[in-house]
């Protein structure tokens, strides 16, 4: 016997790039094979649903089918620019005008003797 199961759920959740709500639809399917308790030398192999007197527990199978398949990303649009990593505002109601070169991460330790210089320090560790 093979179970067939067609799953459709209702969500709501935050987009992974700017945290806006996002609602929709996930669907999925199951398809596992069935035995009868008893019917198997091993009825702790999770290749089969174990009926017992023609009834079926689906919490286990339902719950794996979801967890398996909802996207791990969901976002509000294919195109969603997210948030300035700099200010926070979120890149699909526009620009913000913050620099966003990228600086390379060699050179990091560099920039950070620079801030210190332009915060009124001169960069040595003697005091």
């Amino acid at each position: 016997m093979m179970l067939k199961c067609g799953i459709e759920i209702g969500y709501r959740t935050r987009c992974a790039r700017c945290f806006c709500d996002v609602e929709g639809t996930f669907e999925t399917e199951i398809f596992k094979p069935v035995a009868l308790k008893g019917a198997l030398d091993n009825e702790e192999d999770d290749e089969y649903l174990i009926a017992e007197k023609a009834a079926l527990d689906l919490f286990v199978p339902v719950t794996d089918a979801i967890i398996l398949n909802f996207p791990m990303r969901v976002l509000c649009r294919d195109d969603c620019r997210g948030l300035c990593p700099k200010c926070g505002r979120d890149l699909n109601d526009g620009d913000c005008g913050c620099d966003t070169r990228e600086i390379d991460p060699r050179l990091e330790v560099l920039r950070q003797l620079l801030v210190k210089n332009d915060d009124g320090k001169d960069g040595s560790d003697n005091n």
